[in-house]
Order: C-alpha cells, then structure tokens, then sequence
C-alpha cells in the first residue's frame, strides 16, 4: 500500500473512531504507528501497533 493510500485510511479510521467514540478511539496514528484505545465499563486498554 502506498503511503498516500495509508494515509487515506488513517483519515478514514480517525473521522470513524473519533476521540469521543463510546468504544473504540484512534488516539494517534503515522505512516509506521497508530496508537488506540478500546473502552470498556470498567477501564480503558491502550493498544499500540507498529505498521510494516
């Protein structure tokens, strides 16, 4: 995938799963990382995943 089409779905994902998303959030995300947060009744998992 090239970088400008990596960078389309990073928009894409963000408008999505926006900071105030009730479950999902995309917290910050580049061409190599993204950075979320699954939110549950009880607390927040951060997730952080390297893009190869």
């Amino acid at each position: 995938m090239s970088g400008s089409a990596l960078k389309q779905e990073l928009k894409l994902l963000e408008s999505i799963f926006h900071q105030r998303h009730e479950r999902f959030r995309i917290v910050s995300g580049s061409l190599d990382e993204i950075s979320c947060q699954f939110v549950t009744q009880e607390q927040i998992l951060l997730i952080h995943c390297n893009i190869t």
